[in-house]
């Protein structure tokens, strides 16, 4: 029998929203453009952090690298006449 935490996923959730609209009453549209502005400026003085936070939610995440199969790489080879 599994033993049961003492929150359910539902009341967990619930909970979760009630925090988001508190927060979100507390906070301007200003205030995201100068958290924004703030955290570019940290990256543009090389804060490495913020730079990728930038990045990542503006230019959005680097792909994850495949390798490329034999087949890939053999007609490669034949192509470039190696």
């Amino acid at each position: 029998m599994k033993q049961q935490s003492g929150v359910s996923s539902t009341s967990y959730r619930r909970r979760a929203l009630t925090f988001r609209d508190a927060f979100l009453a507390g906070i301007t549209p200003d205030d995201l453009t100068d958290i924004a502005r703030a955290v570019v400026q940290r990256a543009k003085d090389g804060d490495l952090k913020a730079a990728r936070l930038v990045l990542e939610r503006f230019v959005g995440a680097q792909p994850l690298c495949e390798w490329p199969s034999v087949a890939d790489v053999e007609r490669a080879e034949l192509f470039n006449g190696l």
